[in-house]
């Protein structure tokens, strides 16, 4: 879990920048798993892989679940999300 004051890995950097770049900032805007590794930042990534990744998202509340796509779940970037990227963008 990425917990306060643990560094994020940078799949999940890439997880929440692409949520961010694609504006799923709400349930209606949510993006699904597969949504999420056809875009360009997380293209070869496992889909296993990034369903873990997002996980650990959801447990540290940078990500929220959207709403269901048939069967899918889906998911979008949490105000926390949106802050953290900033938290990083500063970093040099």
């Amino acid at each position: 879990m990425v917990k306060k004051g643990e560094k994020m890995d940078k799949k999940e950097l890439l997880i929440l920048l692409m949520l961010r770049e694609n504006k799923a900032f709400n349930n209606a805007t949510a993006m699904t798993l597969q949504e999420l590794i056809s875009t360009d930042g997380l293209a070869g990534y496992r889909v296993n892989t990034i369903y873990k990744s997002i996980q650990k998202l959801l447990e540290a509340g940078l990500v929220q679940y959207g709403l269901k796509d048939g069967h899918a779940n889906t998911y979008s970037i949490s105000k926390i999300g949106i802050k953290k990227i900033g938290e990083y963008a500063d970093e040099e």
